[in-house]
């Protein structure tokens, strides 16, 4: 993925800055917590929702951990995403 952006950076004849990636998919990360918080509104009962959110959270995490894009983000950024 960092090889992509150098590349496309390189066409334009912008200097690539090492973090964009990270940056951007930290973006992605918190849109995404965002949404997932905007969904447990849904439910009325008030466990429903936070059992929603752990799922969604806890699968995010364990999805990530040990992966490229994991190593990429951060294992703090995980484990802080995993307890919000």
């Amino acid at each position: 993925m960092i090889q992509v952006l150098e590349i496309h950076h390189n066409w334009q004849h912008q200097r690539f800055r090492e973090g964009i990636l990270r940056e951007k998919v930290c973006n992605i990360m918190e849109a995404f917590r965002l949404n997932i918080d905007a969904w447990s509104k849904a439910y009325e009962d008030t466990s429903l929702s936070y059992i929603f959110l752990m799922n969604n959270h806890s699968h995010l995490y364990k999805a990530l951990k040990g992966t490229s894009l994991g190593d990429l983000v951060g294992e703090s950024h995980l484990r802080e995403h995993e307890k919000s």
